[in-house]
């Protein structure tokens, strides 16, 4: 028969089964791009200049440095599923790059015309906007001074019928 743990024994179990699962979530985050690496340990470290290293190795080392950051980062927020969820959304959207990025950049450039044309299009907005408010004033302007004669005519009346 097993005998029972005490709460201190229990404690101390449950602590290092924490400690042993928080490094574990970092084991977790590095193991996939150092398996990465040897499986394309040829392609990713080739030799320029006596230094073997490539943009894919560099690119890899800084995913997996910004990886390990998140976790870390979520770990104290308590907010994995963010991270999950958010981490998923932007693997999906680079492979859709990667089959689309020409695509992407010509549709971008487009873009930047359009922009530059909504930017022309709100400075002429602008300006007709403050001569809108111009008239607008001048009107308001009229309509009192309308007003003011009325109430002047109106007063003359008066003043004549009471004489």
């Amino acid at each position: 028969m097993k005998k029972e743990l005490t709460p201190t024994q229990k404690y101390k179990r449950y602590k290092k089964i924490q400690y042993f699962c928080f490094g574990g979530e970092f084991l977790s985050v590095l193991a996939p791009f150092i398996t990465i690496g040897i499986v394309n340990y040829e392609e990713y470290f080739v030799e320029f200049n006596g230094t073997r290293m490539s943009i894919a190795c560099v690119l890899a080392c800084s995913i997996m440095g910004i990886a390990t950051w998140l976790v870390s980062k979520k770990k104290f927020s308590n907010s994995f599923i963010t991270l999950i969820v958010g981490w998923a959304a932007v693997t999906l959207i680079f492979f859709l790059l990667g089959k689309i990025i020409n695509d992407i950049a010509w549709i971008m450039l487009f873009g930047l015309i359009g922009i530059l044309g909504a930017y022309g299009l709100d400075i002429a907005s602008a300006k007709a906007n403050d001569k809108a408010t111009k008239v607008k004033e001048g009107i308001e302007l009229a309509q009192k001074e309308e007003v003011r004669d009325a109430y002047k005519e109106e007063k003359k009346v008066k003043v004549k019928v009471k004489k």
